[in-house]
């Protein structure tokens, strides 16, 4: 492994003979520490970085996804951090990348990588992004990122921990966005803030936290090599979907946040995300929701709002749906979920999830793919691709027919 600093520097040398793009400038991203940078994807933590000095967090996820098969969803996710979700101790690394995913035949892995170095660069002309993790003699990953966001490539040099290959992305041309608006509108959720009087965690989650979704949807090609076992997705003969974003904050998760549900993926012509996050020391009515909806790459719904506002419009509801043990932290978890979005206009969507393999399941953090189907209410109905996440730093529990937000009430 070359070090970062000269895996950036060729890497952005070769970038920047791909054209002329010029970037458009950004209004000043709101938290102290924080910046707007050219690239709509590259650094906002800069004040700094996130590492060994502080708790901020700023991490890239890359995930793809095959046609589920007998219950089967093969699939890989990739995060990159600069610091960490959760509260890192003396002996946590500042830096680390995780792979995690499921073979076709139903078998899981999950291979995390500390590393002393990490870095990401934007390259001066359009959207160009190169991140590299891994100083000179150490296991190495990261990803390269062209101007115009049509294609990323994460690639993987960790032989040491059984990991090795690539994974590339190619824009399906859903837009990029952020959760209250499109790029050219800082990505946080601060207009949600207008008068409310806030608690200092809610102040962090509704304006320093950020979320940028740089391709909502692409065809993924997956060739890595874990332990010697191949995982092979090929997005040009099957359809196998692929989704990146980017979020961060000036603090661990577990510092101000109580519970979190965030997903994101594919139906037949439809790409979805959806969220809703809740505080510590706050109630169901202040808590966030996101409803992202394209079809056909023309963005349908993005809209963010919070539970209290009652909306029947141009809003989302998320409903955990089924119950069961969890095999490995035994504690009782859904088997499901529900999606419902409705438009500005009226239209009705629904969408109706199972789970499928959980990857990580933790006390704090659970994870699955998701299959089932959906669509407009009384059209056609599509086959569903998503991954989905329950971030749960407070460790709400979880009762069929009851909601994890209303445990702070």
């Amino acid at each position: 492994m070359i070090g970062t600093r000269a895996l950036l520097a060729s890497a952005l040398y070769a970038l920047l003979e791909c054209g002329d793009a010029v970037s458009l400038p950004r209004t000043a991203g709101p938290g102290p520490g924080e910046t707007v940078p050219n690239a709509f994807d590259g650094k906002y933590i800069t004040s700094p970085p996130p590492g060994i000095s502080n708790q901020a967090v700023e991490w890239w996820w890359f995930s793809a996804m095959r046609d589920e098969v007998n219950g089967i969803i093969p699939s890989v996710e990739a995060i990159f951090y600069e610091g960490f979700t959760f509260t890192r101790g003396p002996s946590d690394p500042p830096y680390r990348f995780d792979v995690s995913g499921v073979f076709p035949n139903g078998s899981t892995f999950f291979i995390s990588t500390p590393v002393s170095a990490a870095d990401v660069q934007t390259a001066g002309v359009g959207e160009a992004l190169v991140g590299a993790w891994g100083a000179a003699g150490e296991p190495g990953a990261g990803f390269i990122m062209t101007q115009n966001r049509e294609r990323v490539v994460i690639s993987f040099n960790n032989s040491a921990n059984g990991l090795t290959g690539a994974i590339e992305l190619i824009n399906s041309g859903t837009p990029a966005h952020g959760p209250c608006g499109g790029t050219d509108v800082p990505p946080y959720f601060g207009s949600l803030a207008s008068g409310k009087n806030l608690n200092a965690h809610e102040a962090v989650l509704y304006e320093q936290t950020g979320w940028a979704i740089s391709m909502p949807r692409a065809v993924a090609v997956v060739n890595i090599d874990v332990h010697g076992s191949k995982l092979l997705l090929n997005g040009t003969v099957d359809n196998v979907i692929g989704y990146h974003d980017h979020n961060w904050s000036p603090q661990a998760l577990n510092q101000f946040a109580y519970t979190w549900l965030t997903g994101q993926g594919s139906c037949g012509p439809f790409d979805l995300s959806y969220l809703e996050v809740q505080a510590l020391g706050s109630s169901h009515a202040n808590d966030i929701l996101q409803g992202f909806v394209a079809h056909n790459g023309e963005i349908l719904q993005n809209q963010c709002s919070t539970f209290g506002e009652g909306r029947t419009k141009d809003t989302l509801t998320i409903e955990l749906t089924g119950q069961a043990v969890d095999s490995t932290t035994h504690q009782t978890i859904p088997t499901g979920l529900k999606l419902d979005y409705t438009l500005k206009n009226g239209t009705h969507y629904v969408f109706t999830l199972k789970n499928s393999i959980e990857n990580p399941a933790q006390n704090n953090y659970h994870r699955w793919t998701l299959g089932g189907s959906g669509g407009q209410v009384g059209g056609q109905q599509f086959d569903c691709l998503l991954v989905g996440d329950w971030v749960n730093p407070g460790l709400a529990t979880y009762t069929e027919g009851k909601s994890i937000f209303d445990e702070q009430a």
